[in-house]
């Protein structure tokens, strides 16, 4: 596949064969932004989690028995390739994977204590409706988290984030959490492993971590 629309439509809401395609290209180029957010998550056994955007579901199976998760993603194809891959922590840890919009989300208010979203940003299309409801259903104390890429990062791989991304700095960020209610907000910024592109050229990426109270 490289229609680099297409990639950007299946990046946004993955759909049928290829949709499955990105759902593990994205397991493979969020790996490192991945292994990042697990430093930042804290969490115990009661802990009630929500990730909002967990694709396919295989990046996030070795936390879905360790707290009480439940997962909501926009993709119905998505929701239905994972309850496949995760069945068992499904099935056997009572995790729940949901279809659902991270503008109106169907949850009580302050249901859950932690929250996290791995590179979904870009495509909120609401962004102020988006944290207002990320905050309603965050427990007062709760801790919310956002992993991203820079500005400059997605206009790098403006190939495709041309095509219906919505690219913000780290700044207007910041901005938008404080404006939604949060006060207490501080990011990390980690550079990646290089990356060897097709050219044979070298490519520096960074995960970036918000952590808002």
């Amino acid at each position: 596949m490289t229609d680099p629309t297409e990639i950007a439509k299946n990046l946004r809401k993955p759909e049928g064969a290829t949709g499955k395609q990105i759902g593990e290209f994205m397991n493979k180029g969020n790996i490192h932004s991945y292994n990042r957010m697990k430093e930042h998550l804290k969490y115990n056994a009661t802990s009630k989690v929500l990730e909002i955007g967990f694709g396919n579901g295989r990046t996030s199976k070795e936390i879905m028995c360790a707290c009480k998760y439940v997962g909501l993603d926009y993709s119905a194809d998505m929701v239905a390739e994972a309850k496949i891959l995760c069945a068992k922590e499904v099935n056997e840890c009572g995790s729940e994977l949901l279809l659902g919009d991270v503008h109106a989300m169907p949850f009580a208010n302050e249901s859950f204590d932690v929250i996290f979203t791995i590179n979904t940003i870009y495509f909120w299309d609401k962004p102020e409706q988006a944290v207002s409801e990320l905050r309603r259903v965050l427990k007062k104390g709760g801790k919310l988290l956002i992993g991203m890429r820079t500005k400059e990062d997605m206009e790098l791989l403006s190939v495709f984030t041309q095509y219906g991304f919505n690219i913000r700095s780290l700044g207007t960020v910041e901005e938008l959490l404080r404006a939604g209610g949060f006060s207490e907000i501080k990011y990390t910024v980690y550079s990646d492993p290089l990356n060897q592109r097709a050219d044979g050229s070298f490519q520096q990426l960074h995960s970036v971590v918000f952590e808002a109270q």
